[in-house]
């Protein structure tokens, strides 16, 4: 296949044009930045997604890609102001006395992302319900919707102001500090059915019950071989061998004097080996819930939030536990998943813990605040969710208690 560019000295993405545009909007002086890149086509998403959000201080506001058949072209328009930290804008007014705070934000146009805005403004900013307003006015089709909430400062707010002779506030430097918290605003749970095989060797400690199964197990694949056999009492003749028990088939075998082997014949008795073969057939399994849990978690933070901040939550996924915890939330093992029967009757202990899914969170939704004081604070929402894990707790040989009925 022919290159698709022959210049050497041209590497992809090429910048093609870089234009500036200046109007007159309204008696105000606009800027705009036109550039024009040549690009890859199997590149261009990538090439798309690292464009800088923002040249010269003016934001980007437009992308548009033509087809030139091995490569594209992409041009980039930015607009006349740059992006603030998180889209949004604060500010106070003051009515018969009382002030109102006033939020502005860009949202995400879905019910969902309205509804959490809303539960924000009811819940993080310390006015009670009443004195809180949320307005949106979304439109079909658009990514995003401006919502507007305003915060009328209760009756009490005017004590806070100082003293009219002195100017000031009515509050100190410790008392506006911002505490750093995270609270649970929801939590999700939800179960399905687990099945776990059990090990051949824990289903002969229960099913045969005689504290050797794992043996067993062992002994049982040498018998169905051929390597041992079972010879009952005068099977060659009489008292030809004396006694019935296990004979090895690998070695010469005179019938008029050999004997079992004494040791394998009291280990392993017929009837239980015989037991042992059968049920290896068809060993059941246990079948229990598996648990799947998930916390959404207001975060408070006096400085800003930043994905390097929540590096202890984001570097626990895959790691398992015995409690779980997230903000005010916490959870054990419930008694339900530590033990579980088969469908014989045999109980076994289950082994069950809690691994770390993974944490969510979206930095570009998060929130700028101020306290009453004016200090700036910020907010999000952290999402984190867990599973349950669950094995049998295998039983060893010669541990009490290992039955059916234990």
């Amino acid at each position: 296949m022919s290159s698709i560019f022959t210049r050497g000295d041209v590497n992809f993405p090429y910048l093609l044009e870089n234009r500036q545009f200046k109007n007159y909007t309204e008696g105000e002086e606009k800027f705009r930045i036109e550039q024009k890149w040549a690009v890859k086509s199997t590149e261009t998403n990538s090439f798309i997604e690292q464009l800088p959000n923002q040249v010269s201080e003016l934001a980007l506001t437009n992308t548009s890609v033509e087809q030139r058949g091995g490569i594209c072209i992409v041009t980039a328009t930015y607009g006349e102001e740059k992006i603030e930290e998180d889209g949004s804008l604060l500010w106070y007014s003051l009515s018969n006395g009382k002030y109102t705070m006033h939020l502005r934000k860009k949202v995400k146009n879905d019910p969902d992302a309205i509804h959490a805005f809303c539960y924000n403004c009811r819940n993080t900013y310390g006015y009670v319900p009443e004195g809180v307003s949320v307005s949106c006015s979304p439109e079909s089709g658009e990514e995003y919707v401006f919502c507007e909430a305003t915060f009328t400062n209760p009756d009490t707010e005017e004590e806070e102001e100082g003293d009219d002779n002195t100017g000031g506030s009515g509050g100190t430097e410790e008392e506006e500090e911002v505490t750093n918290t995270e609270k649970g605003t929801s939590v999700q749970m939800a179960s399905s059915l687990l099945t776990i095989p059990i090990p051949a060797g824990t289903y002969l400690n229960k099913k045969v019950n005689k504290g050797n199964g794992n043996r067993l197990l062992t002994f049982c694949g040498r018998v169905e071989s051929g390597e041992f056999r079972w010879v009952n009492s005068g099977e060659w003749g009489t008292n030809k061998p004396s006694k019935s028990g296990w004979f090895s088939t690998t070695s010469t075998i005179n019938p008029t004097s050999a004997e079992p082997n004494a040791y394998l014949t009291v280990e392993y008795p017929q009837d239980d080996v015989n037991t042992a073969i059968a049920a290896l057939k068809s060993i059941p399994s246990v079948t229990i819930p598996q648990l799947r849990v998930t916390v959404q978690t207001q975060i408070t933070s006096s400085k800003k939030i930043t994905l390097s901040s929540l590096e202890s939550s984001t570097s626990s996924a895959g790691k398992t536990s015995e409690n779980i915890s997230s903000g005010d939330f916490s959870m054990g093992i419930p008694a339900d998943l530590k033990k579980a029967k088969d469908s014989e009757g045999n109980e076994y202990a289950i082994d069950t813990k809690w691994i770390n899914e993974g944490c969510s969170f979206d930095v570009s939704n998060t929130a700028t605040l101020h306290a009453v004081g004016g200090k700036r604070y910020y907010t999000g929402v952290k999402t984190e969710s867990w599973s349950t894990i669950s094995s049998i707790v295998p039983v060893n040989d010669g541990e009490v208690g290992s039955g059916t009925n234990s």
